[in-house]
């Protein structure tokens, strides 16, 4: 079996790849069973602790987050954490800020809509799809290993979720080119649907990665998807026309999936020192910083120049909806939004 060696030319071409995909992920789950399973549902849940080949996404984020709880009933945040969500939530909220100015305010065009939507294909392209799909490939020789086979179910699972994700975003940008438009071409969108300041958080995290091992895969783990904020504020917009529909159903399936990821139980302890929380701590706000340009160069920058540098320096008031993503209580997270006033 080899890595498909070209890329989906249509949406027509991706939605019959979802659904051999969705078929071979429960045919692979049959075949690696080692007792008879029950009958799979369409999304069959993760074992807790069972991490694919390529994606720690927020369950190994979340056992940072749980091992830094106390247990004293109370909810008390450990202090190192705190820190660290100290430091992260003003950036999150800053991207949320940024979202949702441009879905209520003047920037939103047609062509603005394009734009955004184009670029949101790339990212669950590059960075949805095709790596999963590398890191199945590449595991093939190890499927000898019980847990690299957990794994593999991982990975499977995700790139099924991740392509009908691709999916949707293609059919809104679709419906808001009009039914007589060429369709994306997603080869060259593969190529060329790039832009700077994305290229900037995925060449740093890729430096993180490389120059910090774990922390590095933490950090991006931490900062993936911006804690939702786009996803959110995508389906809240107030539906006008038949894009508009298509445009809130994509957000919102994403919203679902992802907050899942993030609600996923804790899987213990992992170890980390004083002077990791410190890296982690750094390199978590220097990737949020640069989501921060990221979001207001796909959305065709919805607020002025001097809003956007108080936000990338943290200015953003910090929202308590957005810590409760990632399994806070209301009361932690309105301790660490007036921690950090």
């Amino acid at each position: 079996m080899g890595c498909p060696s070209r890329v989906l030319q249509t949406r027509a071409e991706l939605s019959d790849l979802v659904r051999i995909v969705a078929d071979s992920c429960h045919s692979f789950s049959l075949a690696l069973a080692r007792s008879d399973p029950p009958p799979l549902q369409p999304a069959p849940p993760r074992k807790a602790g069972s991490r694919g080949f390529f994606s720690l996404r927020s369950a190994t984020w979340l056992s940072v987050i749980s091992a830094s709880m106390a247990g004293d009933g109370g909810g008390r945040i450990d202090a190192e954490l705190e820190r660290l969500l100290r430091a992260a939530a003003p950036l999150w909220s800053a991207e949320a800020e940024l979202v949702e100015a441009y879905f209520s305010g003047p920037t939103r065009t047609q062509a603005h809509d394009l734009l955004w939507l184009e670029r949101q294909c790339y990212k669950e392209l590059v960075d949805g799809v095709e790596p999963r799909l590398r890191a199945l490939h590449d595991g093939l020789d190890e499927l000898g290993d019980p847990d690299r086979r957990a794994g593999a179910l991982v990975d499977a699972d995700e790139l099924e979720e991740e392509l009908r994700h691709l999916d949707l975003f293609l059919a809104a940008h679709q419906a808001v080119a009009g039914t007589d438009a060429t369709p994306l071409d997603v080869a060259r969108l593969r190529r060329e649907g790039g832009w700077p300041e994305n290229d900037a958080l995925r060449e740093a995290r890729a430096r993180h990665r490389r120059d910090h091992g774990r922390l590095g895969q933490l950090a991006e783990a931490a900062t993936e998807g911006g804690c939702c904020t786009l996803y959110a504020a995508g389906m809240q917009l107030p539906i006008q026309n038949a894009a508009d529909e298509l445009i809130v159903a994509a957000n919102r399936t994403v919203y679902v999936d992802e907050v899942r990821h993030m609600r996923l139980d804790k899987i213990g302890e992992r170890g980390l020192t004083s002077a990791d929380w410190s890296v982690l701590t750094d390199l978590v706000a220097e990737q949020l910083r640069l989501r921060v340009d990221m979001r207001d160069a796909q959305f065709s920058h919805p607020l002025d120049e001097e809003r956007v540098a108080e936000l990338r320096a943290g200015g953003a008031a910090i929202r308590v909806d957005i810590l409760e993503r990632i399994g806070l209580t209301a009361d932690q997270a309105g301790r660490v939004a007036t921690s950090s006033t």
